[in-house]
């Protein structure tokens, strides 16, 4: 009789972003392709059981909402022990999926907690208005004649029901309610700052609606709940939706 070969399971690694990683060593490391499914009470603490040994773990930030699902922050108290981290548990096989690490871009709360209540003030000041503060931001380089034509008729809001634009995913948003006086730079801005965004698109002689292009389906989710109660004007929100393909 054969022997029984017990089945391989695979383990799922990430793709490698498009932008580079942080170089500059930090206190706090970032960690991508976590299991989704995994709740955060019990992530945190196998998190700290894989790497609290390089290290005194001031605490450990993951969130459950679409745009950091997957994704967390540990804090060390020392550089050092973030650096040692970052080398020995690169790829760590955690629920058959590898871990990615990288210096986190920005320090943590805790972090610039011990520089002073001042320090910290600015450090939250300065969070917000890159999540979307309509004075940061680039100038887009565009070329909408390389695009095809995208249905620019207005979608139907959420009721629950199969028809719901939710469940048809696009990589393009769909951007309706746009106040007068906000610019395509302004709408760059405020979307480029979710990985993967690619550009806004803006409709002649209709300045009330636009479309925004990420590199892929999930990544538009991300924008699309992240911004879905964003006050692009003091009482003014935009109505977001998938665009129809």
């Amino acid at each position: 009789m054969a022997p029984i070969v017990p089945p391989v399971i695979p383990v799922i690694t990430a793709p490698t972003p498009k932008d580079p990683a942080p170089e500059t060593p930090s206190n706090t490391l970032y960690i991508r392709n976590i299991d989704e499914k995994v709740k955060i009470p019990k992530l945190k603490k196998e998190l700290s059981s894989i790497f609290q040994k390089y290290g005194k773990i001031v605490e450990i930030v993951a969130h459950a909402n679409l745009r950091m699902r997957g994704q967390a922050f540990i804090v060390y108290d020392e550089e050092e022990s973030a650096t040692k981290a970052l080398e020995e548990a690169q790829h760590f096989v955690h629920r058959n999926r590898q871990l990615l690490l990288q210096y986190s871009k920005g320090k943590s709360d805790a972090i610039v907690k011990r520089e002073g209540e001042d320090q910290f003030e600015e450090h939250k000041k300065r969070r917000l208005e890159e999540k979307g503060n309509l004075f940061w931001y680039r100038l887009p380089v565009l070329n909408n004649k390389k695009r095809g034509p995208i249905s620019a008729k207005p979608q139907p809001k959420s009721n629950g029901s199969s028809k719901d634009p939710m469940f048809h995913l696009n990589k393009i948003l769909f951007i309706q309610n746009i106040p007068a006086g906000i610019t395509e730079a302004m709408l760059t801005g405020i979307f480029q700052t979710y990985m993967g965004f690619k550009e806004v698109r803006l409709v002649p002689g209709k300045l009330d609606i636009a479309f925004v292009e990420y590199d892929n389906e999930h990544q538009a989710a991300v924008a699309k709940e992240a911004l879905k109660e964003y006050e692009i004007q003091p009482g003014h929100k935009v109505h977001i939706t998938f665009a129809k393909k």
